[in-house]
């Protein structure tokens, strides 16, 4: 009788110490799983060097002539370019020929001033 006692008690310890395997397993699954998608999955932005329209023009710093300059034309463009977030940061610089996005013109003067690189944020 005291060995089936005996098992019992074994028998009772190692379910116990397969539950508390398996809080540890599940609790480093967790951790593991955060830790990537922190890592990959969560990025803060998506960085662009000069970004070019289609026809090879820089793209204005302002939406519309003279005007929405700086974030309201990054964020355009970063919709247009799928990253529905808008822009993260930009900088610019005085260059020609620069395109407005909201105008559909082109800015060919030694006034104009383009984005030279364009970071749009990551998410939706």
């Amino acid at each position: 009788m005291e060995t089936n006692h005996a098992r019992q008690i074994l028998a009772s310890s190692a379910s116990a110490a397969t539950a508390a395997q398996r809080r540890l397993f599940l609790a480093v699954g967790r951790t593991l799983v955060a830790t990537i998608w922190l890592a990959f999955g969560a990025s803060s932005s998506y960085a662009q060097t000069a970004p070019r329209m289609s026809n090879g023009e820089a793209v204005d710093w302002c939406l519309h002539w003279g005007v929405d300059c700086g974030k309201p034309a990054a964020d355009e463009y970063c919709r247009r370019t799928g990253h529905t977030a808008g822009a993260a940061s930009f900088t610019t610089a005085r260059m020609h020929p620069t395109y407005v996005l909201g105008d559909n013109k082109t800015c060919n003067e030694d006034y104009c001033v383009g984005f030279t690189s364009l970071a749009c944020a990551a998410g939706a």
